[in-house]
C-alpha cells in the first residue's frame, strides 16, 4: 500500500456519527483498559530507569560542590566541557525511551485493533514493532517527531500546539500502515 492508495481510502469511507462512535469506543474501553493500564506501567519502567541514571551523576556533582539547602549561596556555573557529557548522555537516553514507547505505542494500537474485530490479543502484541526493522522505522519516525517539534518551538512555541496533535498520529499510521517509509508515514 502506498501513500496514494491510503488517502484514496479514507476519502471514499462514509461520514462519521458521534453518537455511534462514542458507544462504540466506550465498549472498546471496557475490553482493552487492562492492556492499556499494563502499557503505561511498561512505559514507566522504561522511562524511570533512564531518567535515574541521568540525574544522578547529576545530583551527584552537584552534591560534592558542597551546597547546603539552608544556605546562600552563589549559583554556580558548571564549566560547558563538564555539561556536555551529560547534556549527550540525556539526549541519547531520551531518545532511546521515546523509540521504544513509540514502537509499543505502535504494539498497542494493534492490539486495541485486534480486540476491536473480535480476534485474540495478547500482552506480547504490544511488543510487536519493538523488533528489528520495525525499531529502525520508530526511530527514524521518533527523530523527524523531535525534529519537527524543535522547530515548531522555535517558532515562539505557539505552533507547537497546531504540530502535537498530527505528531501523535504518527504511531496510529505507523502501526496500521509499517510497510510505507517514515517519509510517507509523515506525509499521510
Amino acid at each position: 500500500m502506498n501513500i496514494s492508495t491510503l488517502t484514496g481510502k479514507i476519502q471514499q469511507n462514509a461520514s462519521l456519527d458521534f453518537g455511534d462512535i462514542f458507544n462504540k469506543s466506550i465498549e472498546l474501553f471496557k475490553k482493552t483498559w487492562l492492556q492499556g493500564f499494563l502499557f503505561l506501567v511498561l512505559s514507566m519502567l522504561i522511562a524511570i530507569p533512564a531518567v535515574l541514571i541521568i540525574y544522578i551523576p547529576m545530583l551527584s556533582m552537584t552534591a560534592f560542590r558542597g551546597f547546603a539547602q539552608y544556605e546562600y549561596y552563589d549559583v554556580p556555573e558548571f564549566p560547558f566541557a563538564t555539561m556536555l557529557p551529560f547534556f549527550l548522555l540525556f539526549f541519547l537516553a531520551m531518545i532511546f525511551v521515546n523509540t521504544v514507547t513509540f514502537a509499543m505505542t505502535a504494539g498497542f494500537f494493534k492490539m486495541v485493533k485486534k480486540l476491536d474485530v473480535g480476534q485474540e490479543a495478547s500482552t506480547g502484541d504490544l511488543f510487536m514493532y519493538v523488533k528489528g526493522r520495525y525499531l529502525t522505522k520508530s526511530f527514524i519516525l521518533v527523530l523527524m517527531t523531535t525534529g519537527i517539534s524543535l522547530v515548531a518551538m522555535f517558532l515562539c512555541v505557539l505552533p507547537l500546539i497546531y504540530v502535537a496533535v498530527p505528531l501523535n498520529f504518527f504511531a496510529v499510521i505507523f502501526a496500521f500502515n509499517p510497510e510505507l517509509t517514515p517519509s510517507e508515514v509523515v506525509k499521510a
